[in-house]
């Protein structure tokens, strides 16, 4: 595949070789799989251990969680990487970062150690993230939606196996083992993933028929991430509803890290064990894999406005449950609250993502998708230790709140967005 220019295999002709090309995707979304999986619900059921052995404070723990997406505006500048070595040799390098990361975290011993690693890893995770759309577009034309909604499954739901898995390590061999086993495992799956993509590339190259000289999502116009597509993108949309619209997605992207961050402390504030605490999270997951698919296909065939409306209930429902359990404690309670606040956050993702790709004109999507992700990493940056300083202050009303606050933003803007848009 050039780097200059990603030659696209229109998925609208009839395929000769098998599932291809969906043997592209798969590879990309099993690093992000590996990439997600490890580097945020393993590491969140890491920094639990870590945290106690150390005496850190709930504040401090969700800081380190969220310390990775400082790198977010990485995102903005990605492109010389992109065009020079190509997007998918970044997703190996991105994932190769993780797993060294990984090792080294088993020798950490002080704080500001761990918070540097922490920017580390998140240049690996930034690299990876815009590069796959990148990937994706060049094998997809029709159905890219699809094909992007699978990939955020395949990121989101990646906490269904790794969580429980990580708990297991830790409490088998302590967490600095399990960080070396986590991170063998990473590069375990590099292999199969490349595996995976030569097969999909070569099924592709083999007919030319396949391929497109256009492009829907251009390398070149990645270029275009300031001045004059900036501008383009805020007489489209307005600057008013640019800004806002920013706003709200940090929103949702701080409020999907702090129930990441800091659902488990709330359990165990009420009495719950940290088994069920895993496993809640593990479930948060799962759900979020059928709220990404479900989600993407949604937005198929109803108006955006449908999507947007069943995200904001699935929020606000799964917060009351977890208000709930304050007066009535119930397991059964906490795996639906669980579910409810994955599936949303999740299909959240994804309504934005296709949202930037609604309101901008089609030369300039990549601008609106680089402008997606950086707020987007902005929330994921400020959600852990919101959320950790709302708990520690206020104790779980308190974050139960301050979730609230943020959900129902997010909420009322994405409707009004994808209204004006439907």
């Amino acid at each position: 595949m050039s780097n200059a220019t990603i030659e696209r295999a229109g998925d609208d002709v009839a395929p000769t070789g098998g599932w291809y090309p969906w043997q592209v995707l798969a590879a990309v979304s099993l690093c992000v799989f590996m990439l997600m999986g490890v580097s945020i619900y393993s590491f969140i059921i890491l920094v639990g251990s870590l945290s106690q052995e150390l005496h850190w404070s709930a504040a401090q723990s969700g800081g380190l969680v969220s310390a990775m997406w400082c790198a977010a505006p990485l995102a903005l500048f990605c492109t010389p990487l992109v065009k020079r070595f190509g997007p998918w040799r970044l997703i190996v390098a991105g994932l190769i970062v993780e797993a060294i990361s990984l090792w080294a975290l088993a020798y950490i011993s002080q704080f500001w150690e761990l918070y540097t690693l922490r920017i580390v890893m998140g240049v690996g995770k930034i690299i990876i993230i815009v590069s796959a759309p990148v990937v994706i577009a060049g094998y997809f034309r029709l159905g890219i939606s699809t094909a992007l909604s699978v990939f955020w499954a395949a990121a989101t739901g990646s906490g269904f196996a790794l969580a429980p898995l990580s708990e297991y390590l830790a409490q088998a061999m302590g967490w600095r083992q399990a960080a070396h086993v986590l991170g063998a495992l990473v590069l375990l799956s590099l292999p199969i993933a490349w595996a995976l993509f030569s097969y999909g590339r070569s099924a592709y190259l083999a007919h030319p028929a396949r391929r497109r000289d256009a492009q829907d999502l251009n390398i070149d116009a990645l270029t275009a991430v300031a001045g004059n597509a900036w501008g383009q993108l805020a007489r489209a949309v307005g600057p008013g509803v640019l800004v806002l619209t920013a706003l709200a997605i940090v929103a949702s992207g701080a409020g999907a890290v702090a129930v990441m961050s800091h659902e488990m402390t709330y359990l165990g504030q009420l009495g719950f064990s940290d088994a069920l605490g895993a496993n809640a999270l593990a479930a948060l997951s799962g759900m979020a894999i059928f709220g990404s698919l479900a989600v993407g296909r949604l937005l198929d065939y109803r108006p955006p406005a449908w999507s947007a409306a069943m995200i904001g209930g699935g929020f606000l429902f799964g917060l009351v449950l977890l208000l709930s359990l304050r007066a009535a404690p119930s397991t059964a309670i906490v795996f639906i609250a669980s579910g409810l606040l994955g599936f949303a956050a999740a299909g959240s993702e994804v309504l934005w993502m296709n949202l930037a790709r609604l309101v901008a004109p089609p030369a300039i999507f990549a601008t609106a998708y680089g402008g997606w992700y950086f707020s987007l990493q902005v929330g994921y940056a400020i959600g852990g230790p919101l959320g950790g300083m709302s708990l520690d202050r206020f104790g779980g009303m308190g974050l139960l709140l301050t979730l609230i606050a943020l959900f129902v933003t997010a909420t009322l803007v994405s409707l009004r967005l994808a209204t004006r848009r439907a």
